[in-house]
């Protein structure tokens, strides 16, 4: 599936406004990012709100096939639920088992296709041949 990577200016990204790189472990968030990961209902929800709600972050994002866009929507989705960085979060990976790993994956992956898939619908919508 072809489409473009879009850009927008860093100062514009919801997750960096709201603290994803900053370089600091915040402990009393690892179990919430932890809980959530675990959960694959409530992680594919709050996963699903994030790329209604954070718009340019998410165009960055998850048009670059060149990054691990599952890695960022673990990440993205944590920062957006309870303002967690991505310090705090990759200890919070550790701390899953490989089943839970490839679940996370698994619904990460899910949101990926589903985003790109209404992407390319907003962008090249279907032509009207009647």
């Amino acid at each position: 599936m072809n489409y473009k990577r879009i850009y927008h200016p860093y100062y514009l990204w919801e997750d960096y406004k709201n603290g994803l790189y900053e370089n600091k472990l915040q402990l009393e968030l690892v179990n919430s990012c932890v809980e959530l990961l675990q959960n694959k209902k409530h992680f594919y929800e709050s996963a699903r709100l994030l790329t209604k709600s954070w718009i340019y972050c998410c165009e960055v994002n998850l048009t670059n096939n060149e990054m691990n866009r599952k890695a960022w929507i673990g990440q993205a989705t944590c920062c957006f639920r309870f303002g967690a960085n991505t310090e705090t979060v990759i200890a919070a990976w550790h701390k899953l088992d490989d089943y839970q790993k490839d679940e996370a994956n698994y619904v990460a992956g899910i949101i990926i296709k589903e985003y790109i898939n209404k992407k390319i619908q907003e962008l090249c919508p279907k032509l009207d041949l009647e």
